[in-house]
């Protein structure tokens, strides 16, 4: 039996510039929580926010998914950093109550990578 899960997502953040301006907001507020879209358009470069932190939830659904949890749905997993801007990946409720995660995040030249460990509770 795993006790453990690994996922990893690379994306284009080109994917995410068409956005800027916000011009598919349904779009956004599938996948992202109020807090995300505040935060990725908060920076000078909102694309490259929102396009690791898509990333960083789809390596946490895949960690999960090889744990055999299915049905969870990115807006579902919130990407926040600790005080010190170290990335967290913050569960729906009763998955939490089961798994811990750690997440890394980064995006440069246009590329963005994230890779997700789900450790199950003992």
């Amino acid at each position: 039996m795993n006790t453990f899960g690994i996922g990893i997502d690379i994306q284009d953040s080109q994917k995410f510039s068409e956005t800027e301006d916000r011009p598919n907001q349904t779009f956004l507020d599938k996948i992202f929580t109020k807090k995300e879209l505040a935060y990725c358009f908060g920076k000078k470069e909102p694309a490259q926010h929102l396009g690791v932190r898509f990333c960083c939830k789809e390596a946490v659904i895949k960690a999960l998914n090889s744990l055999d949890e299915f049905n969870i749905h990115c807006k579902g997993v919130e990407i926040t950093n600790n005080e010190s801007g170290v990335p967290f990946a913050h569960l729906p409720e009763q998955l939490a109550s089961k798994y811990v995660t750690q997440v890394s995040l980064t995006h440069a030249a246009g590329m963005c990578v994230a890779v997700a460990v789900v450790v199950r509770k003992d």
